[in-house]
């Protein structure tokens, strides 16, 4: 239903887009003092006028604006990058609906944004940038479409936004990560979010509470910025390890780019705001050292065994007898039990005495598969207990 709705209403979105970009070229210069309005038309004057920043207060009282405190408040504009991933399980065929259409639509408005600021800014003085922030309807050919298609774009953003956080919510309840939100799991066998998205909604209108939408958005951009962060780290950490199921079909993937994407992410957290970067990142660290020592392990697969067996294998094929030397040598020692039970004390002594060294012992069951699979189990799980 939300993606039949949202393909109906972007139809909007798209016409009023089209007609703010219609109306720079069809208006004609015109001044409206009492506004404060000085549409200049196009005008290389103006051009030059808006290229460079100006971040004084715009009222009196109000500290100046920083390159951070402008991109933190902008930023939450861009974060529909992942409402694809969010809602993947609603896809046909995420696997290749979310590259296209996560590309497609950033690189659309991508396109879009610049056009408009670089139509305002070469059309429009600063000064009504500055005290007018209804200018794209005061020179709109058609004001009223301005607003009508910024209310679809608060509605549809805003079902996106409580819709996607509503998915991942619910997903983290039912995997039992934190005992609070066992409510959220809803009956078994249900799909229903009801629950998720009544929290989530609770939770954004608890935002308005602040008093000031400028306050809470630096730490919506913290908190989207770690998870760019740690998409980042997660497909350079699946890249170092090698692993078979990680094999992603974007050609212009690498490693030195998931590198970038992190690094540039804390970097911009950095330069947005340091206290609320230490904030999120301290709440972030909080959530995760929970879930390490707290929750039972899950059935996930951990990539740090991964990374260890590359590791291991990276090392030990670079071992080159050629180069070994008796001041570096070590026992290497493989023992053979019949019966580990009774083999105890021999395995602490070969133990004793390996220093360092590599340890094997093997252990064979004979008998048929089926009948001494039991056996076997009781016998690995023996096993990795001695080791622990």
């Amino acid at each position: 239903v939300f993606a039949r709705a949202s393909t109906v209403l972007s139809t909007f979105i798209i016409a009023s887009t089209g007609m703010i970009l219609l109306s720079f070229a069809a208006r004609q210069p015109f001044v409206d003092v009492e506004k404060s309005v000085y549409y200049t038309s196009w005008s290389m004057d103006t051009f030059r006028e808006n290229l460079w920043p100006d971040l004084r207060p715009i009222a009196e009282g109000r500290p100046s604006e920083t390159i951070g405190s402008v991109l933190g408040v902008l930023f939450p504009a861009c974060i529909g990058i992942m409402a694809g991933a969010s809602m993947s399980a609603s896809l046909r065929k995420p696997s290749k609906s979310i590259p296209k259409g996560t590309l497609w639509a950033v690189l659309l408005t991508f396109v879009l944004y610049m056009a408009i600021v670089l139509c305002l800014g070469a059309t429009t003085r600063r000064v009504t940038l500055r005290e007018n922030f209804n200018v794209l309807q005061e020179i709109n050919v058609l004001p009223i479409i301005v607003p009508v298609g910024a209310i679809i774009t608060g509605v549809t953003s805003t079902l996106s936004g409580v819709l996607s956080s509503a998915s991942v919510l619910q997903a983290i309840a039912k995997d039992d990560l934190f005992a609070f939100l066992r409510p959220l799991k809803q009956r078994a066998g249900s799909d229903s979010m009801t629950r998720a998205i009544l929290t989530t909604y609770a939770f954004g209108q608890m935002a308005f509470f602040v008093g000031d939408t400028n306050a809470v958005a630096p730490f919506t951009t913290m908190f989207n910025l770690i998870m760019f962060a740690f998409v980042n780290l997660a497909c350079l950490v699946l890249k170092l390890a090698a692993s078979v199921n990680f094999r992603p079909t974007f050609h212009y993937f690498k490693a030195w780019t998931a590198c970038l994407g992190a690094l540039g992410c804390f970097t911009i957290m950095c330069v947005v705001d340091v206290v609320s970067a230490l904030v999120s990142t301290g709440v972030v660290t909080v959530l995760f050292l929970y879930v390490h020592y707290t929750c039972p392990p899950k059935a996930w697969g951990d990539v740090t065994q991964s990374l260890i067996y590359h590791q291991c294998r990276k090392y030990m094929l670079r071992l080159d007898l050629r180069k070994d030397h008796v001041k570096f040598w070590r026992p290497q020692i493989l023992l053979l039990v019949h019966n580990p039970r009774s083999s105890l004390q021999l395995i602490r002594f070969c133990n004793a005495l390996k220093k360092g060294g590599l340890y094997v012992i093997g252990h064979v069951i004979k008998g048929d598969f089926h009948l001494m699979l039991p056996e076997f189990r009781l016998q690995e799980a023996a096993w990795l207990k001695l080791v622990d």
